[in-house]
Parts: C-alpha cells; sequence; structure tokens
C-alpha cells in the first residue's frame, strides 16, 4: 500500500505516517486541560483527563477505527473544548468555528436527527449558499463531507471540511479522500 507525500515531508526525509488523528485529539485536550486558566480547579482537569481516559478504554475494547473513535471523543468533550479543538485543527479562528456550530445547529434543528446533516439538507445549502446546481458535483461534495459514511455530517465533518474546501493548500486537497 503507497502512501502519498507532501512536498515537504519528501524534502525533509520525515516518513509521510502521522500518529493517529485520536492520539493528537488525546494530546491536544490534554494539552488545553494542564494549562489552567483564570478560575480553573484541579477537579476539572482531573475530571477531563479521566473522561479520556475511560473513553479510550472503551475504544480498545470495541476496536473502532480512528474516526469513528474521533467522533465519540468529540462528543464527549465540553462544547468549548470542542470548539477549541477544531479552531486549532482547521483554517478556521475560534470565532468562525462558533459561528460555524451556530449555523449548523440551527440548520439541523429540524432534520430526522437534530444536529447531523442529512444529504437534502445538504444540498439545499450548497445550493442556495454556493450556488452549485449540478446533482453529480453534489452528491460527490456530499459524500466527501460524510467522511463515515453514516448517512449524515456532523459537526465535526463539516467544519473539517469547509477549512480544507474553502482555506485548504494544495497538499491538503491533495491528500483529502475526494
Amino acid at each position: 500500500m503507497s502512501s502519498i507525500q507532501t512536498s515537504s515531508q519528501i524534502q525533509s526525509g520525515r516518513p509521510s505516517s502521522a500518529p493517529s488523528s485520536v492520539a493528537k485529539l488525546v494530546r491536544s485536550a490534554t494539552f488545553a486541560n494542564t494549562e489552567k486558566s483564570p478560575g480553573a480547579s484541579d477537579t476539572n482537569v482531573s475530571h477531563v483527563h479521566g473522561k479520556i481516559r475511560t473513553i479510550m478504554k472503551k475504544r480498545k475494547r470495541k476496536k473502532l477505527s480512528d474516526r469513528h473513535q474521533e467522533e465519540d471523543l468529540m462528543k464527549e468533550l465540553l462544547i468549548n473544548q470542542q470548539l477549541e479543538y477544531l479552531g486549532r485543527h482547521t483554517h478556521f479562528s475560534i470565532d468562525e468555528v462558533r459561528s460555524l456550530y451556530d449555523m449548523f445547529k440551527a440548520m439541523t434543528k429540524k432534520t430526522r436527527v437534530p444536529g447531523e446533516m442529512d444529504r437534502t439538507l445538504f444540498r439545499e445549502v450548497f445550493q442556495r449558499q454556493f450556488g452549485m446546481t449540478n446533482d453529480i458535483m453534489l452528491d460527490q461534495m456530499y459524500y466527501f463531507f460524510d467522511a463515515d459514511h453514516e448517512g449524515s455530517i456532523s459537526i465535526t465533518e463539516w467544519v473539517k471540511n469547509l477549512s480544507i474546501l474553502l482555506r485548504g493548500n494544495l497538499d491538503e486537497h491533495i491528500n483529502s479522500r475526494c
């Protein structure tokens, strides 16, 4: 199985394999929670660390893919931590992520599964906001955004893929699943 390396990886001689996204998430959540903000308590930090350890133990037993592990862990983190994570791992600022989150929640309020964007809503949004009318292109875009192929798009998938689509560099466009 061959993997595509970015030009910077080839020049530096680094291997293309990166740590799993779950490991990055745990590290970033751990790092973010070890830096105390004014008024933060030790019990809050240890509570989050305990929650992450419990989730990771469950993941090992269930043998879930990295994407499913990341999605499950994101659901467990507090909303602000989730938004900070997405702000750090996308091309959007935390304020932009918060706005995208609010828009996503408002759009998906009346869907079959609240908080999840179905294919019909996705097509409506891209037709209205981006002027895309090509049905084949809209279907391809939907399958790109629905990375786990569960039939709906979560907030994490929405923000990460919008980041690649709207602000991604050439390497990200090449290495994307689309």
